[in-house]
């Protein structure tokens, strides 16, 4: 376990994948995940360590419906019947 870190998933692994790990902010504990990475995953298979930061930032918003499609008609529903 690396101190700072309070979760981790794998994502996408049927195409490669990534891992997306949820820790604490801070300089440091990037440091210690990257460190942690390196040395039990990106070494021991010959490969360059790949980390990328990202941060939470507020999502979109309310979504709603614009007001042309609003006055559009409902869509008709058909049903075939046997004669």
């Amino acid at each position: 376990m690396v101190p700072g870190v309070l979760g981790a998933g794998l994502m996408g692994a049927g195409g490669g994948g990534c891992v997306l790990i949820l820790a604490r902010d801070g300089e440091e504990v990037q440091q210690r995940v990257t460190a942690s990475l390196a040395q039990h995953y990106y070494e021991p298979l010959g490969k360059a360590v790949e980390v990328d930061r990202w941060e939470a930032v507020e999502g979109a918003g309310k979504v709603g419906v614009s007001p042309w499609r609003q006055a559009m008609p409902t869509p008709l529903s058909v049903t075939a019947q046997a004669r």
